[in-house]
């Protein structure tokens, strides 16, 4: 291969990836004919505890069709165990591997989105001559990021709080998001979309069915998404099971709780809500991962739960739609509290910190704001009518998209 491939790399959670495929379908529709040797380089890494083969990232561009390399690559993890030992060797081997494909590939432009697989990816790109661009999807910087700008041509960010710890001028572009996720409000634009993109889905009549009653379901029964993330959160999941049946009788509530197979999540919470009443379970959704749906939910529902990935707080921030952010306290920099705190300052979000998140306390925040949402239907006090001008930028994947084609035009 010539040197004109475009590599976007990223690997680890799910705001990492998204925001590198949301940029790369940006990129083909935009710069179709520059675009025709576009690859995705993800890892071979899966969460610790897991038997399956595949990455997160490799499964989702095989999903869609897109060509994926992968390097082997490790991290430090903060506890010692031999998988930390294992994982730590990889990162020689992952600069390895990067030197053979890269080598092979001889890319133009690389855009980077985090993750540790960025880093051999960057650092060996350039020496053979790549163009580097950078994204931090963080309100401050990931440590990734914080060693590779100075290898960067173009670095951007979501948040302007993020400028201040590069040592470079960034742009501000917002997070890279895909249409989807925000444009999809009936049930019926949802099935339009899932058809367009022969969605998986519509291989599952009765979720599909669910999706329908749901909307609905809407304004007239209270609608709480909770979401730990791609990888799911054991913690929320854990709470979110105490609770669930006093929820359950005031509203519908829908659980993405990720496909972790060290706890297993999905078939505790399956065989305990297959335990209630029928007239409870019926109210609840359950679901190890939601895709294309995952907008649609979002402007369904009236309460969002979750962790604050960066990803997680653009979006709900997007959708307009009212959270209760649950930090994870053990994030570099405390990012997610920092993160939560960039849309509860815009008046669309509440924070309980892990140490003080009991079931107990969870549930009276819900229950506080299911009072407020019923307040605003029964016209006790003054609402607007649901449509808000975003509150963040729409347009981060094509604007990014316009920085690849400048340098690989080069």
């Amino acid at each position: 291969m010539d040197n004109s491939s475009i590599i976007f790399t990223a690997a680890g959670s799910g705001g990492h990836i998204f925001a590198a495929i949301a940029t790369l379908k940006a990129f083909r529709t935009q710069y179709p004919t520059l675009a025709k040797d576009v690859v995705f380089v993800g890892s071979t890494l899966t969460m610790e505890g897991e038997k399956r083969q595949l990455s997160m990232e490799e499964r989702i561009c095989n999903r869609l069709g897109i060509p994926f390399r992968k390097i082997r690559m490790g991290k430090i993890q903060r506890q010692l165990s031999l998988r930390t030992i294992q994982l730590a060797s990889k990162i020689i081997l992952g600069f390895i591997d990067a030197w053979r494909l890269l080598k092979e590939l001889r890319p133009k432009v690389i855009i980077a989105f985090g993750g540790y697989v960025s880093f051999p990816m960057v650092i060996v790109g350039k020496l053979f001559g790549a163009k580097i661009i950078l994204h931090e999807q963080t309100s401050s910087i990931g440590l990734t990021n914080k060693m590779l700008q100075r290898f960067a041509n173009v670095i951007g960010v979501t948040f302007e709080t993020s400028a201040k710890y590069f040592s470079k001028p960034v742009l501000v572009v917002g997070s890279p998001t895909m249409e989807h996720i925000y444009t999809i409000e009936k049930y019926d634009h949802l099935l339009a979309y899932l058809n367009k993109e022969k969605s998986r889905l519509l291989e599952e009549p009765e979720y599909l069915e669910k999706l329908k009653w749901l909307s609905n379901h809407k304004s007239k029964t209270p609608i709480i998404l909770m979401s730990g993330g791609s990888q799911g959160s054991h913690f929320l999941n854990d709470r979110m099971k105490v609770i669930l049946p006093e929820l359950l009788k005031e509203a519908v509530v829908i659980l993405q709780v990720g496909e972790n197979e060290y706890y297993d999540d999905y078939k505790v919470l399956r065989e305990f809500i297959n335990g209630l009443p029928s007239d409870l379970a019926q109210n609840c959704i359950l679901r190890k991962f939601v895709y294309e749906e995952y907008g649609f939910l979002m402007k369904t529902a009236d309460i969002f739960i979750g962790r604050s990935g960066a990803n997680t707080v653009y979006q709900a921030g997007i959708n307009s739609l009212h959270s209760i952010f649950v930090p994870i306290p053990w994030v570099t920099k405390n990012e997610q509290f920092t993160n939560a705190m960039v849309l509860k300052e815009k008046g669309f979000a509440e924070i309980i910190e892990q140490d003080s998140c009991t079931p107990e306390k969870l549930l009276e925040e819900i229950q506080r704001q299911l009072k407020h949402i019923l307040s605003e239907q029964h016209g006790e006090i003054a609402h607007e009518d649901g449509h808000h001008d975003p509150i963040f930028p729409l347009d981060a994947d094509k604007r990014l998209a316009l920085e690849i084609s400048k340098l690989a035009a080069v």
